[in-house]
């Protein structure tokens, strides 16, 4: 069975893709994932990082949503994100990202999905442009049936994602 996430990009959908007139949003990056990328790729950060300033609007907009960690992707109001190329991420081929799963930066591993405050719900992100929340009415069916996650998978990615996000602060906190 092809990947779900393949089959959305080849339809011109998906979360990696950047459109104007789309509602993906380029989320961000942390120091962590970046690290990672950069070691995996042999590669310093500024062949795939971009690095901009969000405004207070959106910084606080996304802090009123119930989804905790931008706070801390947007520390200072600075982004770091993965560079695009013709609208879309630098990684992602005809056949998907070129990125092994476990290398891929944290929020592209849990999109769909994202934790509550206290981490102990799942949500899934409302988006025209993913296929698989379009093919399930249940949030578990497109894990399970789309992602191949176990709960247990997503929780510690989720606690991946805390622990990165305070490493993003510490890291930006020290920078002079």
């Amino acid at each position: 069975m092809e990947n779900i996430c393949a089959i959305c990009h080849k339809k011109g959908l998906g979360c990696c893709l950047f459109k104007k007139n789309s509602d993906s949003q380029q989320i961000g990056i942390f120091i962590d994932d970046i690290n990672k990328i950069a070691n995996f790729l042999k590669v310093e950060m500024e062949y795939f990082v971009a690095k901009d300033e969000i405004n207070d609007y959106l910084k606080d907009f996304l802090l009123s949503t119930p989804y905790p960690l931008f706070d801390k992707i947007f520390h200072n109001n600075i982004r770091y994100k993965l560079k695009t190329v013709d609208e879309k991420c630098i990684f992602l081929t005809d056949k998907g990202c070129e990125l092994p799963l476990n290398i891929r930066p944290l929020f592209c591993r849990v999109y769909p999905f994202w934790p509550s405050k206290n981490f102990q719900h799942i949500y899934v992100l409302s988006s025209s442009d993913c296929l698989a929340q379009e093919k399930s009415t249940l949030k578990w069916e497109i894990v399970n049936n789309h992602f191949n996650y176990s709960k247990e998978y997503l929780v510690n990615l989720f606690f991946e994602m805390k622990t990165s996000g305070d490493n993003h602060i510490s890291a930006l906190s020290t920078k002079p």
